[in-house]
């Protein structure tokens, strides 16, 4: 979404294990393509890592599929996928071209960095805005840069990195940046972002940043009318509500049958909540069946779920309990 609504029109998706699923999800690639004849959407997959876990990297997928980065491109932006924001990347175009640099990477200002932002390089800079330094965090900081993955790259630059990490088996984009800054051989500069995001490592951080979107102060910092988010289309019906159902502060999906009681909870296509059931502080996603006077709380659910031989089912606000694809209860 982030891409299309900056009318970026040639998308890449680097694909690390189960195409299968991503496919799936992205269904056909003309979805995400504002014009087809001039534009594209590509999955990118190395089928060499499958047998080789070193080879399956961002560079190595990168290297394997290079006719991606073809001559008719000036810059290449690259962005990953477990962090949340609305980010437009006019402005950050803008600013690489000013900076005649051939690398600009986007960073945050956070308050939380012992807890969150784990597995993200933590960056460093001068007055100038060029990085001085790129660590791993450790997470004995609470608050500093934290540097979002996503970085606008001159093609050439790009291309000339890529056969840097191609000598390095088992390198990543991240690490091999981290050592060249290390060494003082690369300049690099920054792009402050201001606003939400989120970075979703564990499945309690997907479970309470969801969530927390309930709230409306949430939600009108990350959505847009003028960058809104895309996802895809389904030919699902409204949803239903039967004469006893009770709905308070939840996401309720098309396709979903409500007969019973939903509080603070996601619902999404073809949930069926019996009568009598309480669903509260819970995440349920498609195809879930919650039976008769089922009561459950602090719950995610994956697809395919049937919980109706048990009547009660709870996890905790810090630790969700988590029901696996096809689980039946």
């Amino acid at each position: 979404s982030n891409f299309l609504n900056s009318d970026v029109n040639k998308i890449g998706v680097l694909v690390k294990s189960n195409p299968r699923a991503i496919l799936m999800h992205l269904g056909p690639q003309s979805n995400w393509t504002k014009n087809t004849k001039t534009g594209f959407e590509a999955m990118i997959y190395n089928e060499k890592g499958i047998a080789v876990p070193e080879l399956n990297t961002d560079i190595q997928n990168l290297l394997e599929n290079i006719s991606i980065l073809s001559s008719d491109i000036d810059y290449v932006i690259m962005a990953p996928t477990h962090l949340v924001l609305n980010l437009d990347f006019g402005p950050i175009i803008a600013a690489h071209k000013a900076y005649q640099h051939g690398i600009t990477l986007v960073y945050a200002r956070e308050t939380n960095l012992k807890k969150t932002f784990l597995s993200a390089p933590i960056v460093t800079f001068d007055a100038t805005k060029t990085v001085t330094n790129l660590v791993m965090n450790t997470g004995t900081k609470a608050t500093g840069n934290a540097g979002l993955s996503t970085y606008l790259f001159d093609r050439q630059v790009l291309l000339d990195l890529l056969s840097q990490g191609a000598l390095i088996p088992g390198i990543t984009l991240d690490e091999l940046l981290m050592q060249l800054v290390a060494k003082k051989t690369l300049n690099i500069k920054v792009f402050r972002h201001y606003g939400y995001v989120r970075c979703f490592e564990t499945l309690e951080q997907y479970y309470f940043y969801s969530s927390e979107l309930l709230e409306n102060r949430y939600r009108q910092q990350l959505f847009s009318e003028e960058r809104p988010f895309f996802t895809r289309t389904h030919d699902t019906p409204p949803s239903l509500y039967g004469a006893k159902a009770k709905v308070m502060n939840s996401f309720i999906a098309n396709g979903a049958t409500i007969n019973g009681t939903v509080i603070n909870s996601i619902i999404s296509r073809n949930v069926t909540i019996s009568e009598g059931a309480i669903v509260k502080n819970c995440i349920l996603f498609t195809n879930t069946f919650i039976g008769p006077e089922v009561q459950i709380s602090h719950l995610l659910s994956d697809k395919n779920v049937r919980i109706e031989g048990v009547k009660e089912l709870n996890g905790q606000a810090q630790t969700p309990k988590y029901l696996k694809v096809g689980t039946n209860l």
